[in-house]
């Protein structure tokens, strides 16, 4: 293996254009990283995962815990976030491993003093324990939950808080505002050092001026769409810089799991076989590329999934439906088009007179 000084070199070219490391070490070997783990420990762990046959999933602890650390150690010499998945995952993930406590070795280790830790996820169903870590350890920091329940439940609470914050005197209306931006946008905007036009800005300086108000963005988004097994439409939205340089040419990356996600929560369906290891990639289709009518700040297009270039995924909804349609021209001669029936309701407005 290259050491960590040889290996990180060629990390100076992107630097810039990365905003953070994630890890999922809770998800297979746990967070007990030991932090004394050799180098000799890691090529051994390498030897018999890669001696295990295919396909190849890391699960070797001495391997992972020296990935971690090492990345750890870069994210740190760039002052980057490094992102760890905390708490409930994957169905095949040993929960007792998940809980952030077992990252006291690393906090504790003068090595990495001067990192910056995320835990994701809030560590549910650790919260509290994540809670101890970030006030105890100025490394340690707790990102809420991002799928939807989970935001608009932290939505739900924080409103309650700044509420009997106002109503019992000691948060103004103004500042209970504040407070919201704060938590739902500033602070990882600062955290992670982006302004509003992707990019990267000192740790000490102030955050654009266009950020207060209502947190208005010059750069619009592009929302790249696709419809899920319940038949939803879902998107992911990817600032238009991003889009132009990198998306249209690389796709955006999506766990398997999105496509199993049910219309009752945002979670894989039972039986699915759709778990979050793995991803496809959504890569636009520039012919379906439109600005958006209510939003003109923002645009749209649809994607395929595809698990390389030019290769569509198995669940691809619009390669699924390409491959019915071939099958319905090549055997029966018969063409597909498609219309859309609105129904709708016309209403009177009566006036009612009581005598």
């Amino acid at each position: 293996m290259k050491s960590p000084s040889v290996g990180t070199r060629d990390a100076v070219t992107v630097a810039g254009e990365i905003f953070g490391l994630k890890s999922i070490a809770a998800y297979r070997s746990g967070l007990e990283i030991n932090t004394n783990v050799t180098n000799n420990d890691a090529e051994e762990g390498l030897r018999q995962t890669l001696i295990a046959g295919k396909p190849v999933r890391i699960a070797n602890k001495n391997l992972i815990d020296y990935i971690f650390l090492r990345s750890l150690e870069v994210a740190q010499s760039y002052d980057l976030p490094m992102q760890i998945h905390t708490g409930f995952g994957d169905k095949d993930l040993d929960m007792r491993l998940s809980n952030p406590l077992h990252l006291r070795a690393v906090l504790e280790d003068k090595r990495y003093s001067k990192s910056r830790i995320v835990l994701l996820h809030a560590s549910y169903p650790f919260s509290r324990e994540a809670s101890y870590l970030a006030s105890v350890y100025s490394q340690a920091n707790i990102l809420q939950l991002n799928q939807w329940l989970g935001a608009k439940k932290s939505r739900e609470v924080v409103f309650s808080v700044l509420r009997d914050a106002c109503i019992d005197g000691d948060l103004s209306v103004p500042e209970a505002v504040e407070a919201a931006k704060d938590i739902f946008a500033r602070n990882a905007i600062h955290f992670y050092k982006i302004t509003p036009a992707n990019k990267v800005i000192n740790s000490h300086s102030n955050l654009s001026q266009n950020l207060s108000g209502d947190l208005a963005i010059d750069v619009s988004l592009v929302r790249v769409m696709w419809v899920d097994g319940a038949g939803q439409h879902r998107c992911r939205a990817v600032p238009k810089k991003r889009f132009n340089d990198v998306v249209v040419k690389n796709g955006v990356g999506l766990a398997f799991a999105v496509m199993g996600f049910s219309s009752q929560m945002d979670g894989p369906a039972e039986g699915s076989g759709l778990t979050a290891v793995g991803e496809t990639r959504l890569v636009p289709d520039l012919s379906t590329l439109r600005r958006i009518p209510w939003n003109k700040k923002d645009e749209m297009v649809l994607a395929d999934m595809c698990i390389k270039p030019g290769e569509a995924w198995e669940y691809c909804p619009r390669d699924v439906l390409r491959r019915a349609s071939k099958i319905l021209k090549d055997e029966f001669d018969l063409e597909m088009n498609a219309g859309f029936e609105n129904e709708f309701i016309l209403l009177k407005m009566l006036k009612r007179y009581v005598i």
